[in-house]
């Protein structure tokens, strides 16, 4: 939701949403004083898909379809010589 010209959110649950787009996108990293920070990022994940499965489910898509599309070979320009 917006709120005085801040895009907010409902913190115990949809913060997992904030913090993967930032970890994704490389814009933020988990702080030193996690230690495990594995864990912190499979608890946001676990956090995702329980609360927020539909966001989750548009996001693994979008993942597969980048990874289909890194690994797929380049196109051919031979055929057209």
């Amino acid at each position: 939701m917006r709120h005085n010209g801040f895009l907010c959110f409902e913190e115990d649950s949809a913060e997992n949403i904030v913090f993967r787009e930032l970890l994704d996108k490389k814009l933020w990293a988990i702080p030193d004083r996690i230690k495990d920070k594995a864990a912190f990022e499979e608890n946001i994940n676990a956090g995702l898909r329980e609360y927020h499965p539909d966001y989750w489910r548009t996001r693994q898509t979008g993942r597969e379809k980048e990874a289909a599309r890194q690994s797929a070979p380049a196109p051919s320009h031979a055929a057209e010589l």
